[in-house]
């Protein structure tokens, strides 16, 4: 039997943009936008290569949805310590078409010059570049590894989060703690066409950041209890598996009233002269 490697984007091209629209109104109001334009291939029509929770991929003609989205983002400055930030992206996710969905959504306030806290929709610090990792141009690499970035499915949290910053000589340190709930959908790849799942997760978590002149290095961990259970072809399955006598089977692989995950993720950079590296470990 012959095997054949599949070239994940033999023919890239993308064009990336970003435009800030001013200031409005009385001064305090800014709206500012973020794009990238990206056409992919790969060798064959057998499989399609998809980004993580992406119901279409690409084959072998060139298509623009796996990495190509349009961001917009409108900011308030209410006082000197109260703001509020919205932000929308469209892109193509669990859906064929290209869908719009609120990414942030927060009112941010300075305790003092160190301390702030957000209540809101925020994106969840699970990796390296999470609070960027949809603004193209921003990334290092062409778009994040999916054997990695596809290991914590879920982006954003509703909640509250505070972020603490402190200058220990020259390096500068960030901790930021996260609490709320997670709720979206899933993209199953499963079933013929597959369907789309949705979930709500309970989570928390927190995340550490160290830069010192061009190194800067992350470490967090992440907790959540994930719920699906709307997954038709795995409920038909597990309500089998229980008719037959194999219950504790079934309750192994049920999404049904939860399931606990925890994840840890390391990483660092590297922006020194000419030389730019990132490197990234998680566990789920």
């Amino acid at each position: 039997m012959k095997m054949k490697f599949i070239v994940a984007s033999v023919l890239a091209a993308a064009a990336s943009l970003s435009a800030q629209a001013g200031i409005l109104g009385d001064g305090n109001l800014s709206i500012s936008g973020f794009g990238t334009v990206a056409a992919a291939k790969t060798n064959t029509d057998d499989v399609k290569f998809v980004r993580y929770n992406q119901a279409e991929g690409v084959g072998d003609s060139p298509r623009l949805g796996l990495d190509t989205n349009l961001g917009l983002q409108a900011s308030y400055q209410a006082t000197p310590d109260l703001s509020a930030t919205v932000q929308v992206l469209s892109r193509k996710s669990t859906s064929q078409q290209f869908t719009t969905e609120l990414t942030w959504a927060f009112l941010k306030y300075k305790l003092n010059d160190e301390t702030s806290v957000r209540l809101g929709r925020t994106v969840i610090p699970a990796f390296l570049i999470s609070d960027y990792q949809n603004v193209g141009y921003a990334n290092t690499m062409m778009r994040p590894p999916i054997e990695l970035y596809g290991q914590e499915p879920l982006e954003s949290v509703d909640g509250a989060d505070i972020n603490w910053q402190h200058s220990f000589g020259d390096t500068n340190v960030t901790v930021q703690g996260v609490v709320g709930k997670s709720s979206g959908k899933l993209f199953v790849a499963a079933g013929g066409t597959g369907s789309v799942t949705h979930y709500d997760a309970p989570v928390y978590g927190f995340a550490v950041t160290a830069e010192h002149g061009p190194i800067t290095v992350r470490a967090a961990h992440l907790r959540a209890k994930v719920e699906v259970n709307d997954f038709a072809l795995l409920n038909g399955l597990t309500d089998n598996l229980t008719k037959f006598g194999f219950g504790q089977l079934a309750n192994d692989m049920t999404t049904k009233g939860g399931k606990h995950m925890s994840f840890t993720e390391i990483g660092a950079t590297l922006d020194w002269k000419n030389i730019v590296g990132q490197a990234e470990y998680a566990q789920r």
